[in-house]
């Protein structure tokens, strides 16, 4: 494969709860946000070596009629002045190193995934306060079958990124977010937005194994943790999750699954639909 081209495009209308930066409110202290939202991610890559591609992007954020809810004031709820009334934009060029040793991006078995974004938002390209952000996302799975079960999922999965910004004049919707990933599937177990700051850690866990010899069923059991700066609290407050799905063979060629799991945490719980495994 000489390169890769990637894209991410889509078009939501999210009213979600916002509990602020950091840990500075609690679970039951939180307030909507009603917007819309228009995300636009394109990357092409060039192989530079066996298994690494490099190359240039552009991301778009773009998020219009920001409000509160019955007209709460959102700056002096989160005590965030960026972003956060009328429209935010969010416009950047971004360097991209993709290290990939998998075998396959959906229900791979053993390798590495290593992906590193830098994000330069400068002002000519329509942003009101130019910043920054780094995201490198690092992926490792292990098999544990033996050559007469190759094709049996038995499976160790580990996910891991830190995600950092600048903060000087970054639109409070665009700062790093627990379940604001690119694909949106981090922090199963968690309300989305309910931890938000200037720098982000993630760290998952999750043991694959199929059930029937076809794979036609299959289990899953997961955890993740976090933590996010503001008000103190990076690397000193950790908010775990945990759960468990299920698994049912929707392409055999592909070997893609219909997920179904179940997740929790400290004062919240959800089910969640997914094609194909969450990371």
């Amino acid at each position: 494969m000489p390169g890769i081209y990637r894209e991410t495009s889509v078009f939501w209308y999210t009213p979600q709860y916002t509990w602020g930066l950091g840990t500075s409110h609690t679970l039951e202290e939180k307030e909507w946000v009603n917007y819309y939202y228009i995300r636009f991610y394109q990357a092409a890559l060039k192989r530079i070596g066996t298994f690494l591609y490099a190359g240039l992007g552009y991301d778009l954020d773009y998020h219009f009629n920001i409000k509160g809810d019955s007209g709460v004031n959102l700056q002096a709820f989160t005590g965030y002045p960026f972003g956060l009334s009328g429209n935010s934009l969010s416009s950047g060029l971004t360097l991209n190193i993709l290290y990939d040793t998998r075998n396959r991006n959906i229900y791979p078995f053993p390798g590495t995934f290593l992906d590193i974004v830098y994000r330069m938002n400068p002002g000519f390209l329509g942003n009101v306060h130019y910043w920054q952000s780094i995201f490198v996302d690092v992926r490792k799975y292990l098999q544990f079958n033996g050559d007469s079960k190759a094709n049996q999922q038995n499976t160790l999965a580990f996910w891991s990124f830190l995600w950092w910004n600048s903060n000087t004049g970054t639109p409070y919707l665009d700062l790093p977010s627990t379940g604001w990933d690119e694909y949106n599937r981090s922090a199963r177990g968690f309300d989305q937005n309910r931890y938000r700051g200037n720098c982000l850690y993630y760290f998952e866990t999750e043991y694959r194994r199929d059930i029937t010899n076809n794979g036609l069923f299959g289990f899953v059991v997961f955890s993740n943790i976090n933590t996010v700066s503001g008000s103190g609290t990076m690397f000193i407050s950790w908010h775990p999750a945990a759960g468990m799905g299920v698994r049912v063979k929707f392409n055999k060629a592909a070997n893609s699954n219909v997920a179904i799991d179940y997740a929790f945490s400290k004062g919240y719980q959800t089910v969640l639909f997914n094609f194909s495994e969450t990371f």
